[in-house]
């Protein structure tokens, strides 16, 4: 089991709270005597891989700090500056749903990230809303890239692709990976930009077509008939955003992509035709995610969506409660998720605050206090028989399917009868053999069957 960090970083980092956990590693927020501030610290048995990474991109403004690196019985610390929350928390608390000038704001920011570590010859492999963070105070609406623990190069020294190796085992999120990753081939720089379509699309349509298919806690046989059932989705949103047949078996696909904005669609289908070594014209994807906001206006509405709940000032230096633990959503995040700002508890405050709420008409969201509902309780069936019983009239609003069904008369149900009885004859008995029989059978009965009357 994995614990704070220990020995000679006991006398610098002095633990807060658990930002969140994966199977392997943990995110801790603690206090660092050397920087005199809060930071996150990333606890795992193999961090240096991710390490190695983050100093190759450390001159870049879209991934984290890195402040060190420890090696501590047998465990890899690696301290990083504390980030904001990320997308998907962000998406959530704007009601899962994020206006077309956010996304295009939010999708600018994440695919010049994107294309800034793929010129430095890196592919990040686990592109999902989850692993996008947001900074903090002036940089609240800077969107930042995190968890480079799957990354891998992709460029050799000559900035020419790498040999394609003839297998490659699954790399990423299954939500969000590409075809690719579930035919096992070799993953580029294309692949990335499949998850970054695919993250934008669950944020402005909601959650993709095959979604609700795949869950982490699936058995080992479960998951893998999951896995070729999502890739199946996807091949089929591919093949109609190609302008395929919309009838059955692709009506979901077609429904969906019936509310994903036309850019984000022409998109997808520019990144079908890419191969494993053509380099993608990020100046084109760029100008097709600007044609969401056509008024420009994505900053403002980005910051009245996503920042409207979060304070703008320092965080707070008390762990803050409500975070996201689920194991539905802890299965499907990684551990650096957690880079959540401090200030983020007052966005999951309790009932009777103010929260976000959307509007399903306009697609905004604005500040109204939620109102508690109070569950309506039928009445008491006792207290219907008893008015019954009374013989007071019982109320018309207030009948209930019991009382009607008790105001009918109730029959005692007969003793079964046997023999002539249950046919509804009369019997007689026959004063020679003691044979019983019936009035209309009597004569008969004296005539042919009953021998002591003959003799």
């Amino acid at each position: 089991m994995l614990g704070a960090p220990a020995g000679p970083l006991v006398n610098r980092f002095h633990f807060l709270e658990e930002l969140g956990k994966s199977a392997h590693s943990r995110v801790l927020r603690v206090f660092d005597d050397g920087e005199n501030r809060n930071i996150a610290v990333k606890v795992g048995p193999n961090l240096e891989h991710e390490y190695k990474v983050l100093k190759e991109l450390m001159h870049l403004d879209c991934v984290p700090r890195v402040l060190g690196f420890h090696v501590t019985f047998q465990q890899h610390v690696l301290a990083l500056d504390l980030l904001g929350e990320s997308l998907r928390a962000a998406l959530r608390l704007a009601g899962g749903f994020l206006s077309a000038p956010t996304v295009s704001y939010v999708g600018c920011q994440m695919l010049s990230s994107i294309a800034s570590i793929h010129e430095r010859g890196f592919i990040h492999r686990d592109i999902k809303p989850a692993n996008f963070v947001f900074g903090l105070g002036k940089q609240r609406l800077k969107v930042i890239l995190i968890d480079f623990g799957v990354a891998r190069r992709h460029l050799d020294s000559t900035e020419q692709p790498l040999k394609p190796r003839a297998a490659a085992a699954f790399r990423g999120t299954t939500i969000y990976a590409s075809p690719n990753a579930h035919a096992q081939r070799e993953l580029a720089r294309r692949d990335d930009l499949y998850s970054l379509v695919y993250s934008l699309m669950e944020c402005v349509a909601g959650p993709l077509p095959w979604a609700s298919l795949y869950s982490g806690e699936l058995g080992p046989e479960d998951k893998a008939r999951a896995k070729m059932s999502v890739a199946g989705r996807k091949e089929q949103l591919m093949y109609v955003a190609n302008g395929g047949s919309r009838a059955w078996p692709y009506v979901l696909a077609s429904d969906y992509l019936a509310r994903v904005p036309e850019p984000l669609a022409q998109i997808l289908v520019y990144i079908g035709h890419l191969h494993y070594d053509t380099k993608p014209d990020y100046d084109r994807i760029t100008s097709m995610l600007k044609m969401l906001d056509e008024r420009g206006t994505g900053a403002g509405t980005a910051l009245r969506e996503l920042h409207q709940s979060i304070d703008s000032g320092s965080a707070p230096t008390t762990p803050r409660q409500g975070r996201e633990s689920s194991a539905g959503a802890a299965s499907r995040t990684s551990p650096s998720r957690a880079l959540l700002p401090d200030s983020a508890g007052a966005c999951e405050a309790a009932s009777g605050e103010r929260r976000p709420k959307r509007c399903r008409i306009l697609g905004k969201t604005s500040l109204a206090p939620v109102k508690p509902q109070t569950p309506r309780t039928p009445p008491p069936r006792d207290a219907d028989e008893a008015q019954q019983k009374s013989g007071s009239h019982a109320d018309p609003s207030r009948l209930t399917p019991h009382t009607l069904e008790s105001n009918k008369k109730r029959v005692k149900p007969s003793k079964k009868k046997w023999g002539y009885q249950e046919w509804g004859c009369k019997q007689r008995t026959c004063t020679h053999c003691g044979t019983v029989t019936t009035n209309s059978n009597y004569a008969q009965h004296l005539k042919r069957w009953c021998h002591a009357s003959r003799d």
